[in-house]
């Protein structure tokens, strides 16, 4: 069989394939997320800066392959935001910061940048990262206007005591020039963060995040990322392998069968079936689809690109 000329024939916009019978190395595992770079190491592409009450537009540079964050203090909001706006996903990243600075930073998700709230302002989620007081890394606060509070632990407003929290055994933090990992999941509303490979927060926002206040700032459900410099402390704070796994599913619409003449349709179009982006199949009609190797014609619920998958 020709499989050169099957994906040459898979090669238009809008597919994604599901190759149950190929090789490994033609696709992911059932256990591997396609994740996307966010950071290209070299520059800003994919990201724009956003300010309030302030005029410094500067405050973000590459250095050695990694983003340098970094604020006098007192010098108002300042974000680097996402170009493209996620509802659910798997968030990936490697930040660090100098011993001693306060590094009051954090990871902004389903948010939105209002330009016209009192001069620009970022309403939405966010999880916490601070080199001071680290045992606040991974929690998991508001910054939404007319709820500005912690969410995990579940507090009346932005203040926090290292008696509100326990670290779980295993928890460390390191300074540059060693990295943490941090790992945020969003799915449905349910909002869980992983760091240096320690599960943290795992917190169920439903009437939270959807409830009428964030519906009418456009956030909570879906939004941007975006990577915050703090407005009232001295911030020095770095990002480096930035990766994202939209958690998006996509629908089997026409099984086709591969040959050596390219592709053909596998009898009548299946009832759809839907599937997660790393391959599981989530949901399995009476009657199913067709089985075997096969090829799948899907839409993606989201951005359309041709991503081989293995089932």
């Amino acid at each position: 069989m020709d499989f050169r000329r099957i994906l040459s024939a898979l090669s238009f916009p809008g597919l994604v394939c599901l190759l149950p019978c190929l090789s490994p190395s033609l696709g992911f595992s059932q256990t591997d997320t396609p994740f996307v770079s966010l950071f290209n190491g070299t520059d800003l592409t994919g990201w724009s800066v956003k300010t309030a009450g302030t005029t410094i537009k500067e405050f973000a540079t590459i250095k050695a392959g990694y983003i340098d964050l970094e604020s006098a203090g007192g010098a108002g909001w300042q974000w680097l935001y996402s170009d493209k706006q996620y509802t659910d996903f798997d968030l990936k990243l490697k930040f660090s910061a100098p011993t001693g600075e306060q590094g009051n930073s954090g990871v902004n998700f389903r948010s939105f940048w209002d330009p016209n709230d009192a001069g620009g302002y970022l309403n939405g989620p966010q999880v916490d990262i601070y080199t001071n007081n680290n045992w606040r890394t991974g929690l998991v606060l508001d910054m939404t206007k007319g709820d500005e509070r912690w969410f995990w632990p579940n507090l009346p407003d932005w203040t926090i005591a290292k008696s509100n929290v326990t670290t779980p055994a295993g928890w460390k933090f390191n300074y540059f020039p060693d990295w943490n990992d941090l790992e945020i999941r969003v799915k449905g509303m349910t909002v869980s963060t992983i760091v240096n490979g320690i599960p943290y927060a795992n917190w169920n926002g439903e009437g939270v995040l959807n409830d009428a206040l964030h519906k009418s700032k456009t956030v909570g459900s879906t939004g941007y990322i975006a990577l915050q410099a703090h407005s009232d402390q001295k911030v020095t704070i770095y990002f480096k392998d930035i990766k994202i796994a939209d958690l998006a599913t996509v629908a089997v619409r026409q099984p086709l069968r591969p040959s050596d003449r390219g592709l053909g349709p596998m009898g009548p179009a299946s009832p759809a079936e839907t599937y997660s982006l790393d391959g599981r199949r989530t949901a399995i009609p009476a009657g199913g689809a067709a089985s075997g190797c096969g090829l799948f014609v899907v839409k993606e619920a989201g951005a359309r690109r041709l991503q081989a998958v293995i089932r």
